[in-house]
């Protein structure tokens, strides 16, 4: 089965060589790619994409503006990988907040762009070190001291999803320490979002540490 991806980059001659990479991939498809936000957003309502490969640096609407924008559409949400040329820590660490799944500098070499692609699409997260350990040291300053099941929506499988999610484990890993289908794991994934309101698994595990539904131990 195929991968669905569409690229946002607006520099011509670098969306067309990593077009012309990726088509030679033969478990990705490319189904469509814009220079610019506005018209990526566009075409996202009609076409049916499993991962946006989307640079931060655009004119106009930047890909942090594009990514708020597609928190807030109706129906299927992509997975986001973010492809930049710099690795800025803090734009990188508000894109991943904000819902993507990771990110890729556009020197990684072409095989582990579709790697990261792969592991977006599998519910797991690519992420550098140093903003791995930013989002640990957010989950544990968020983190309450008393537990709190007050009001929360969330039953006792999707708790122990969001808990491996809080702990880096990919979808797959999740699958196999739960031993529950990887089907399974993203469904509950889905529906933790829709019922805490979230982008993304960052977004879902902040809320439910900050709520006292979640612990890190």
């Amino acid at each position: 089965m195929s991968i669905r991806v569409y690229i946002v980059e607006d520099q011509p001659k670098t969306l067309k060589g990593l077009s012309k990479v990726l088509e030679t991939i033969g478990w990705i498809r490319l189904v469509g790619s814009s220079l610019d936000a506005e018209t990526a957003l566009n075409e996202l309502e009609r076409l049916e994409v499993d991962v946006v490969v989307l640079d931060l640096e655009l004119l106009r609407m930047d890909g942090l503006e594009m990514l708020a924008h597609l928190n807030t559409g109706k129906g299927h949400r992509p997975e986001v990988l973010v492809w930049t040329a710099f690795e800025d820590e803090d734009k990188v660490f508000e894109a991943i907040r904000s819902g993507a799944s990771g990110y890729v500098l556009k020197s990684t070499p072409p095989s582990k762009v579709a790697e990261a692609i792969r592991i977006v699409h599998e519910g797991g997260s690519v992420l550098q070190p140093v903003i791995a350990r930013r989002f640990l040291n957010l989950f544990r300053s968020l983190e309450t001291s008393i537990p709190n099941d007050d009001g929360c929506p969330l039953g006792q499988e999707e708790k122990d999803v969001l808990s491996m999610v809080a702990r880096g484990l990919s979808n797959k890993e999740t699958s196999h320490v739960l031993e529950l289908s990887q089907r399974k794991v993203r469904s509950r994934l889905q529906s933790i979002y829709k019922k805490l309101g979230a982008a993304g698994r960052v977004e879902a595990v902040t809320t439910a540490l900050s709520k006292g539904w979640l612990r890190l131990q």
